[in-house]
């Protein structure tokens, strides 16, 4: 096999301007071995920096790196930590969000009038103008009250960033995630309602700390980047928002989580929240997995489901549904191994218990 061709320190430095003596420059230097990467890393398509690479793997070698996934077996947060790092080059947080009154949003070169609630109205760019990227966007009308609507964004400048409507889109204001515990940056944004009007938010909270200049030795010791699920609330449809729980547990690495809530008046479980990830840890098996937890009526946040992959060549299929305590339908997808198993809906079983997680 050919061997690797690896980009000098020099070249990486300059490839994105990094400022000379940062702390982000002392990062780069700090992560040049590149013989924890796969050879054909060298000019995959992926769009990650091979020092970043370098980081992760030092962090989280429990992780699998495959190259039979389109990721690499990197989380796709990772790709909003490095832009962050680039507009933080001393790679300290942006100052948390003051309590100030929430501000207009709607961008002043958008027509002010919209059409009746019959006709499409005016397109608007609820985000305002801003200097920063907004990215991944979420967005999520009240089920019991259609003139509320609460929509969420990456901020690479800052924090998670929350829209709000009260008159059905005409205008809206927006405000921020407060930071909780250690986090440094918030990311993938997702937001839904129960029927009491509380709003909900999911974030991933990024924790970054490199105390020792980015060594990132690997060694089992205190991991430097983190991402825990956080999850918010807000009982004044969306102005302001309370942090809940942080519902991945211990868990270090969780990703691309979506959030569900049972809105049917019928149900048993409704207003039950629903919130799956991926979690790609190397098991003794060499499994990675799934991860659902709901939060019930009586406020527990529980580990409804872990579903099992046996390999990263997946195909998507829908299963029938997902339980807690009792059953009920859900819309949920789960990623399912590419193997003899034959295509179709499947039960994912029922728990025998709900146990609670802790922040």
């Amino acid at each position: 096999m050919q061997q690797p061709v690896w980009p000098s320190v020099e070249q990486q430095l300059a490839q994105v301007n990094v400022v000379p003596g940062s702390a982000l420059e002392q990062l780069i230097r700090n992560n040049q071995d590149f013989h924890l990467l796969r050879p054909e890393e060298a000019n995959d398509k992926i769009r990650l920096p091979l020092w970043l690479r370098v980081y992760w793997h030092k962090q989280h070698p429990e992780l699998i790196y495959s190259a039979n996934d389109p990721t690499g077996g990197y989380p796709l947060a990772l790709k909003d930590v490095y832009a962050w790092m680039l507009t933080h080059q001393d790679l300290r947080p942006s100052p948390p969000p003051s309590p100030a009154e929430p501000t207009d949003s709607v961008d002043s070169s958008v027509p002010s009038a919209v059409a009746p609630r019959v006709a499409i109205g005016s397109n608007r760019r609820i985000s305002g103008a801003q200097t920063t990227p907004r990215s991944e966007s979420d967005i999520r009308v009240n089920y019991h009250n259609s003139d509320k609507i609460i929509a969420a964004s990456n901020d690479i400048g800052g924090w998670q960033k929350q829209f709000y409507s009260r008159d059905g889109g005409t205008t809206w204001s927006q405000t921020s995630l407060i930071p909780v515990l250690k986090d440094t940056q918030q990311t993938d944004p997702t937001v839904d309602w129960t029927s009491d009007g509380t709003a909900w938010a999911i974030t991933i909270g990024i924790e970054l700390r490199p105390e020792d200049g980015g060594g990132g030795k690997g060694d089992g010791g205190a991991k430097e980047l983190l991402f825990s699920l956080r999850a918010y609330r807000s009982s004044d449809s969306g102005a302001t928002w309370a942090f809940d729980a942080t519902i991945s547990g211990s868990q270090t690495a969780p990703d691309k989580e979506m959030m569900w809530v049972d809105h049917s008046p019928t149900s048993p479980f409704k207003d039950n929240i629903y919130v799956i990830w991926h979690k790609c840890l190397r098991l003794l098996a060499g499994h990675g997995q799934q991860e659902i937890v709901g939060r019930q009526i009586d406020q527990r946040w529980c580990q409804i489901l872990v579903a099992k992959r046996h390999h990263h060549d997946l195909r998507f299929q829908r299963h029938q549904r997902a339980v807690v305590p009792g059953s009920v339908d859900l819309p949920l997808w789960r990623c399912l191994p590419h193997s003899d198993e034959r295509p179709g809906l499947r039960h994912l079983g029922r728990p025998d218990r709900c146990p609670r997680l802790h922040n």
